[in-house]
């Protein structure tokens, strides 16, 4: 059986970090990973200089997350900052927005490598100006689950138990290989892990969120905004 989890209920917080009430995180992109299995997230990204952050800190700082740099080459080079939220309902979601940008059509190799270090990880993507819609989900190393409406083909894998079918009628010959009327992102996440439209004060939150840097010779320092740990 697929090791995908719906979450299903809250709890009263084990620990909530003063002043730090989750409301309604960002949900253009983001990739979820289990909150019991996180640590191997920051080897499996390559990312350095990890700090402790409070959640109203790390969304501040997403908004600023590249900076170019002269290296010790002398050449520009450009350096990103990445997110990691406290855990949510049991999930850990990452923003790098500026991060995937560069491999946007690759995210299912960088979820494979993170599936690899934390066991599962869903990757999730929606553009209403565009009308585009992705998300995807690997386990163990393998991507095991992708819908993406600009894709062809738009579906990869075998539908996953809490998939709702296609309508009843007739399937055209053409109609695309293991589809089912699950093409919505948000509502993937809702079944896959959590919706971060849905973070609020009833959100179960354990720990601290973390910033980390993709290059090992650029600090924090180097990014715009102070930021208050």
């Amino acid at each position: 059986m697929d090791q995908i989890h719906h979450n299903s209920g809250r709890s009263a917080p084990e620990h909530r970090v003063a002043d730090d009430t989750p409301d309604s995180l960002p949900d253009h992109q983001w990739i979820a990973v289990p909150g019991a299995t996180y640590e191997g997230l920051f080897d499996a990204l390559g990312l350095h200089h990890r700090i402790p952050c409070t959640l109203a800190t790390g969304l501040a700082a997403a908004e600023h997350d590249s900076v170019d740099v002269t290296g010790p080459n002398g050449t520009r080079q450009t350096a990103y900052r990445v997110f990691v939220t406290p855990e949510l309902d049991g999930w850990r979601l990452i923003y790098a927005d500026s991060a995937l940008t560069p491999t946007i059509w690759e995210f299912g190799a960088t979820i494979e490598r993170l599936s690899a270090a934390c066991g599962q990880a869903q990757f999730f993507s929606q553009d209403e100006h565009s009308d585009s819609m992705i998300w995807a989900v690997a386990i163990n190393g393998v991507l095991r689950r992708r819908y993406w409406r600009n894709e062809t083909p738009e579906w990869t894998g075998e539908p996953m138990e809490w998939e709702a079918p296609l309508d009843d009628a007739p399937a055209e010959e053409d109609s695309p290989p293991h589809a089912t009327a699950e093409c919505d992102t948000n509502a993937a996440a809702w079944a896959l892990s959590t919706v971060p439209e849905d973070v609020d004060a009833g959100t179960t939150l354990r720990g601290r969120g973390w910033l980390a840097v993709t290059r090992p010779d650029v600090s924090h320092t180097a990014f715009p905004g102070a930021l208050r740990i």
